[in-house]
């Protein structure tokens, strides 16, 4: 009797051990984190807010009944790079510094002393990567590979901020395409050039950094 008793108890403690160590696994692991933040998309483009729209968004839609919806939603600012270094510093412009667009020759970005939220995550083990509109630097330093992400596909800048066939009044005849002019030549060659990047880069500096390597490939030809 003793000895099955004990058998008995040793199995009880056991099962015990494993399930205790599976709830471990489950806490220890770390959850995916998918940020989206849109341009000009009005909450009746998605299906789950609007009735008439189902149908259009089913893969935002099955996210948003898998997932917790929050319904209040603000932003820190309603123009495209204060609101995304808001977004990825969780501080607002005033204290970034990022209280207006980069523009197409800007020569800076978001400042490196910020952090971002991919450069917080780093050390926590994630990957990290982004795909779409950056708006928060183009040049060597301030682009995505250099503020914590391992690979980006993307645009620069906002559709309607690149160059134009014949200049235009509203862009003026310096931001005709096909000129060199510029801190980031392909800028001028491309209305809206598409950038890739698969190095990361972060915590260099531009000097020391492998400059091939850190910025932007030109992907797009037309």
């Amino acid at each position: 009797m003793k000895a099955v008793l004990l058998t008995t108890l040793c199995s009880i403690a056991t099962a015990s051990a494993a399930a205790s160590a599976a709830v471990q696994n489950v806490a220890n692991k770390q959850p995916n984190v998918v940020l989206m933040f849109l341009d000009d998309w009005g909450w009746g483009d998605l299906g789950a807010n609007w009735e008439a729209a189902k149908g259009m968004t089913p893969h935002m839609d099955l996210i948003a009944e898998e997932g917790i919806r929050f319904t209040d939603f603000h932003v820190a600012a309603s123009v495209c790079s204060v609101s995304r270094a808001a977004l990825m510093t969780g501080r607002l412009g005033v204290r970034t510094g990022v209280v207006h667009n980069f523009a197409v020759n800007s020569m800076y970005g978001l400042p490196r002393t910020e952090q971002t939220i991919a450069e917080l995550l780093k050390p926590a083990g994630y990957r990290t990567g982004i795909s779409g509109k950056w708006h928060l630097g183009t040049t060597p330093g301030y682009h995505p590979s250099y503020r914590g992400f391992d690979r980006y596909v993307g645009l620069p800048y906002s559709v309607d901020m690149g160059c134009t066939d014949t200049g235009g009044a509203d862009k003026g005849t310096d931001r005709k395409c096909g000129g060199n002019t510029g801190p980031n030549v392909p800028q001028y060659k491309l209305a809206l050039p598409l950038y890739e990047s698969s190095t990361n880069c972060s915590g260099q500096t531009v000097a020391h950094a492998t400059v091939t390597l850190c910025n932007h490939l030109w992907i797009s030809t037309r």
